[in-house]
């Protein structure tokens, strides 16, 4: 076998890292200064530059060795054209697309300069493949690079989009500039309906084109009754200079100048045009323009010598009144060369032009008479003078119908003959002639006598071939009076799909044809019918040697179905971790290895050479002798390949080790690996994981992973990233099963945190979530679970363990609302009661035991239940409260539903315990039955700080509310004076909030969230449920804010909607003496403020406003413009308390009110904030 390298002592590792081991600049481990620093990175830029440089030099040598790139380059690039047609550009607008998005398809065969070196040098050396110039493609820019890439060669312009949204507001004056510029190189010009006006481009073809070739003009307006964009080709087209134009298409031109078309170079032209586009024809000049017209068209013919190929469709006028198939306008045009004839037009059209025109007897003639009327009296004429031009009998007749149009096929050839001649002749030498007469279908019918008179015209003696797809609405005998003169023994093939078939097939089974056409010649009949009877099939099937019966809908039963697979959803798998060949411990070779590496190439120890030059040589001396694949014989090209593999893989390992010695030099990598997992940790924080939905992997696959890409950024990067495992401690179930189990690996024993939504990814292997659990429990710092009660029941059991590192549990069982049972019950040994650093806990919709979940650790406890749902059996409020006490630690505790229900001979005097202090409470949020409640609040002593947020829910008496007074008293007595004083009706019902801060005096409606406001003291919610609900009367609330201290009440905002009297407010405000800044937003909004009007006497017996502090008043969502009395009440109080001191300030938003009244009200205060929500016209 020729070797491929010339060191072969030395296996590809060994070699290679011999070389790096004798360039000093690539040494590992060496001390370089900070000020050395840039200059050691560019020189080890020249050296990853200069391995590159091997690295694309070997993968040619590997590529040359492949059986495609053996071929000599001239069958490459003749492959290369091959693929150009059968896989061209797409027509996408990369506007419209993300740029790193582009799918490779859209560049079509221009995709093979980017498979190796050799291609993409054969190909952008190969003009001939650029030559042919896509407008349509990718814009400006790819055409001026087709143009360049094609020089010298002749070019080829196309615009042929692939659908007409592409050439919206084309430039058709940029490409006319590029007909100007390049037409000397011009060899080929094809436009086909791109539904634009050519106008701008027209000039253009105003020169000589001394290389074109062909000439293709699709015009036409994009409706084909639209005329508006009809446009004249030039009278000096190419000046009559195109010597070698051998082709010409034309389509829908307003006018055609026949005169500078006559090229006598033309093989191939087609011209089609369109009836209306004669319409300006008048009617006295008819005959004189058609006769003018006929002569130039065929004057221009007669200058067309060499033409092959003639398709004219529509192109003549349409013939006047008075034409007669004897009809002569000029000399007949005789050509030579014509091989094949395609007319479409009239009937006379038809006729007349082959009256004048002379070709040869082999001529293939395709005729094609349109708009046919049939019982029309000149039909017959016309037709006898058709007939007598074709070339021999008609063998094969069609009658077929479409959509529109009903068309008969002659033709004098049949299948047999095509079959027969094909060895014999050529195609283009093979005599035919092809009549086709096409009517319209809806206005024209073809009765029975019609089709007699045709048949009489054009005789069908010699048919062989029958097809019929028209449901004609005859009798049996109808179809035996069309075909009974017919010679019966020559059939050879009948097919019939239409209605009429049964009746058709019982003239063939009747007797007088049984008897005389002979049964054996018919070999085959096939139908397609759908009503045709079995017993009719069965006897043709019998006479007949091969019958085929299609029946739509009992013939041949196709079950066919599809099943739409399940779309399998990969999981991404980060690459294992590989030991690294290049920089494990030396071989046993390494020192041979060495000494004979110093003996063969020396000079690779000068520093002074260059990166490029040392491993210019490094590559030299390690394939001496080695010249492309010229050396190497067929048989040993795979054991060549596979030693090159090996090579490229040590030198892939070289560039990795020079890469790592460069990334060393960076300033991020001076970092310690503890600073660099720290800045790790903080990225995580900010750059998280992505769900692995299909969402998400087709709009932003590349940052599903989130921050676990730092490890594919450099090995120093991976190495520290997998070396800590606290970074994977927050397990990835976003990513599916494979990343998961990974995450558990690198994490190592580390404290894991395990998050896991079953609510947002219905995964299937969470079905072994238990036995996660149960594994890692014993090392889990983080809990969190979220589900269904069926999601949870298989993980339960797994909860039992014990948990030495758990800091955080939070289990969250949704309400299923498909589900008939949501009771979940909590182990009574959770974590086997061994949790010793457990210090947040949150239930939700569990059944849980109290004293299971006594841990004396826990600062954070949310105990969370839907109202009446079950609860803990046999429970009393003593044992919950000796619970909390054994929680000395708590900082939060929400209890939502979860208290057992109280005896009805309980009074709120009731003592259950001694009393529980949380000394550490900072908040406390409190939602239950309004008894239960208030006795808890008694038995609690929790600071003067504590943020409580107390939601009561009344169903009973009245007298239910004294259950609050207890703790009212106790917290007020401890707690500073209440300055602000919110009243709101929200949805679950009314909220008082106390704070003993003003705060923000001007917005009415106070913020109140399940946190209470950090300048709350307490946040207590009255609210009811179901028919029981009792809404607090105004003696209640007075009852309740008695116990307030309210004297020094700053700031009181109520949003309420209660129909209360001024007395019934002033009984529960009549002491707020100091209320400086008051707000309503209510539609009883007038009791408010009459509030405020109301009068009281001073110790020196005058009277004096209630408020006499007040300095702000916020009126919002009011209607102010209805109530005259009131508008004159409000001016009144408001001139009459100046005596004491002016309003400061009023507010007015969302209010419907007269503009008149603002300003008045302008005048008595000093300043009016009027937001303006409805302008109501009127009076003020």
């Amino acid at each position: 076998m020729a070797m491929v390298v010339g060191d072969s002592a030395l296996s590809a590792t060994n070699y290679w890292r011999n070389a790096e081991k004798a360039r000093p600049s690539c040494q590992h481990g060496s001390v370089i200064l900070s000020r050395d620093v840039p200059g050691a990175r560019k020189a080890l830029e020249l050296e990853i530059e200069a391995v590159g440089l091997v690295m694309s030099s070997l993968c040619a040598r590997y590529n040359s060795l492949t059986p495609v790139n053996r071929l000599p380059p001239e069958v490459l690039v003749n492959i290369f054209h091959c693929l150009r047609h059968i896989h061209p550009p797409v027509n996408t607008d990369l506007r419209k697309i993300d740029k790193l998005a582009i799918p490779a398809k859209v560049f079509g065969w221009i995709q093979i300069t980017h498979v190796c070196s050799l291609w993409r040098t054969l190909a952008i050396g190969t003009p001939s493949l650029w030559c042919h110039i896509p407008f349509y493609f990718l814009g400006a820019k790819w055409t001026e690079e087709f143009l360049r890439r094609s020089r010298p060669a002749p070019v080829r312009f196309s615009v042929e989009p692939v659908h007409e949204d592409n050439f919206d507001d084309y430039d058709m004056e940029q490409f006319g500039r590029y007909i100007e510029h390049h037409l000397p190189q011009l060899q080929e010009l094809s436009v086909v309906r791109i539904f634009e006006d050519l106008t701008p481009c027209l000039p253009s073809l105003t020169a000589p084109a001394p290389l074109l070739e062909k000439l293709v003009l699709m015009n036409g307006p994009m409706f084909s009754f639209d005329d508006s964009e009809m446009t004249s080709l030039p009278l000096d087209i190419f000046r009559g200079s195109a010597p070698r134009l051998r082709h010409i298409g034309l389509e829908r031109w307003y006018f055609i100048p026949w005169a500078a078309l006559a090229f006598s170079s033309l093989v191939h032209l087609e011209v089609f045009q369109d009836r209306r586009d004669f319409s300006s024809y008048g009617r006295a000049s008819k005959l004189e323009r058609y006769q003018a017209e006929f002569r130039t068209i065929l004057g221009a013919l007669e200058n067309m010598p060499s033409l092959e190929t003639l398709t004219f469709e529509q192109v003549f006028p349409p013939p006047p009144r008075g034409v007669t198939p004897q009809s002569v306008y000029c000399p007949a045009v005789t050509l030579h060369k014509l091989r094949e004839f395609n007319f479409t037009d009239d009937i006379r059209n038809c006729e007349l032009v082959l009256q004048h025109i002379d070709a040869l007897h082999a001529v293939r003639y395709q005729v094609h008479c349109i708009r046919i009327l049939w019982g029309r009296r000149y039909l017959p004429r016309w037709l006898t003078a058709v007939h007598a031009r074709m070339s021999g009998p008609i063998r094969r007749l069609s009658i077929v119908e479409d959509r529109v149009t009903v068309r008969l096929d002659f033709s004098t050839r049949s299948s047999g003959d095509v079959e027969s001649s094909a060895a014999e002749h050529p195609p283009s030498q093979i005599p035919l002639f092809d009549l086709a007469l096409i009517a319209p279908k809806d206005n024209y019918e073809l009765s029975l006598s019609q089709m007699q008179d045709i048949f009489r015209v054009l005789p069908l003696e010699n048919l062989e071939e029958l097809h019929i797809s028209y449901d004609m609405k005859w009798m049996t005998q109808d179809w035996s009076t069309v075909f009974g003169g017919l010679g019966h023994e020559v059939f050879r093939h009948v097919s019939v799909y239409s209605s009429s078939g049964s009746l058709l097939c019982e003239l063939l089974m009747s007797e007088d044809w049984l008897k005389d056409w002979a049964p054996d010649r018919l070999s085959k009949l096939q139908i397609k019918e759908d009503r045709m009877d079995k017993e009719l099939v069965d006897r043709l099937k019998n006479v007949v040697s091969e019958a085929e019966w299609d029946a739509l809908h009992g013939g041949h039963d196709d079950d066919s179905g599809s099943s739409a697979g399940d779309e399998e959803e990969e999981d991404q798998e980060e690459d294992q971790d590989q030991d690294d060949d290049y920089d494990g411990d030396e071989g046993p070779d390494d020192e041979g290895g060495r000494v004979q590496l110093e003996d063969s190439a020396h000079d690779m120890r000068d520093s002074a050479l260059s990166a490029a030059e040392y491993w210019r040589n490094a590559e030299q001396t390690r394939f001496a002798g080695q010249h492309g694949s010229s050396t190497i014989e067929n048989h040993d090209v795979l054991d060549a390949r596979k030693m090159l593999e090996l090579e490229m893989k040590a030198i892939d390992a070289l560039g990795s080790s020079v890469r790592t010695r460069y990334n060393g030099l960076s300033s991020i990598n001076h970092l310690p690996p503890e600073v660099l997992a720290h800045i790790f940790h903080f990225l995580r924080e900010i750059y998280t994981i992505l769900p692995n939905t299909r969402y998400y992997r087709s709009t932003m696959s590349s940052k599903l992973t989130g921050w676990v890409q730092v490890t594919h950024v450099c090995r120093q990067w991976r190495d520290v990233a997998l070396g800590h495992p606290a970074l994977w401690s927050d397990i990835a179930f976003k990513l599916g099963r494979n990343w998961t189990d990974e995450f558990l690996r690198r994490s190592r024993k580390f404290a894991i945190a395990i998050d896991c939504d079953m609510l947002q990814q219905r995964e299937a292997w969470y079905d072994d979530m238990e036995e996660l659990i149960t594994q890692h429990l014993s090392h889990t710092r983080l809990l969190r679970l979220e589900g269904f009660v069926d999601d949870f029941s298989p993980i339960t059991p797994a909860l039992r363990g014990r948990a030495p590192l758990l800091e955080k549990a939070v289990l969250l069982n949704e309400v299923n609302p498909y589900g008939a049972d949501d009771s979940l019950f909590l182990p009574p040994d959770i974590f086997d009661g061994i949790a010793p650093r457990l210090c947040d806990l949150r239930l939700q919709e569990w059944v849980f035991s109290w004293a299971s979940i006594a841990f004396e650790t826990l600062v954070h406890l949310e105990l969370i239940q839907i109202p009446d749902g079950p609860i803990e059996t046999g429970l009393d409020l003593g044992q919950v409260l000796e619970v909390l006490a054994r929680m000395p630690s708590l900082k939060f505790l929400k209890l939502t539903n979860v208290l057992p229900p109280l005896a009805h001979d309980v009074t709120p005097h009731s003592v259950f315990c001694p009393h529980v202090t949380l000394s550490k409470l900072h908040n406390l949020l409190l939602t239950g039955n309004i008894r239960t409640c208030g006795i808890l609040l008694k038995h609690l002593d929790i600071p003067m700080a504590t943020k409580c947020l107390v939601d009561c829910n009344v169903v009973g008496p009245s007298r239910e509310y004294e259950f609050l007074l207890p703790w009212l008293f106790t917290r007020v007595n401890t707690s500073p004076s209440i300055r602000a004083l919110t009243f709101e009706d929200r949805e679950r019902g009314l909220f008082i909030t106390a704070s003993d801060h003003t705060g923000n005096t001007s917005d009415t409606k106070s913020s109140v969230s399940e946190h209470a406001d950090e300048e709350s003291p307490f946040t207590l919610g009255l609210s009811g449920s179901g028919i029981a609900r009792r809404e607090p009367t105004a003696l209640q609330l007075h009852t309740l804010t008695n116990a307030l201290p309210l004297d020094n009440l700053e700031v009181l905002k109520l949003h309420v909607y209660r129909n209360w009297t001024v007395q019934d407010w002033s009984v529960i405000f009549s002491k707020c003496k100091g209320l400086r800044h008051a707000g309503f937003s209510s539609a009883y909004g007038s009791h408010l403020c009459e509030l405020l009007m109301q009068e009281e006497y001073s110790p020196q017996g005058r009277s004096q406003p209630l408020f006499v502090s007040l300095e702000t008043l916020v009126l919002l969502g009011m209607s102010l413009s209805g109530s005259a009395d009131f508008c004159a009440k409000l001016l009144r109080w408001l001139q009459w308390r100046q005596h004491w001191g002016r309003l400061r300030k009023l507010t007015i938003k969302y209010c419907t009110v007269h503009e008149e009244f603002v300003e008045k009200l302008r005048i008595e205060v000093e300043e009016v904030d009027w937001h303006r929500f409805v302008r109501v016209a009127g009076d003020g």
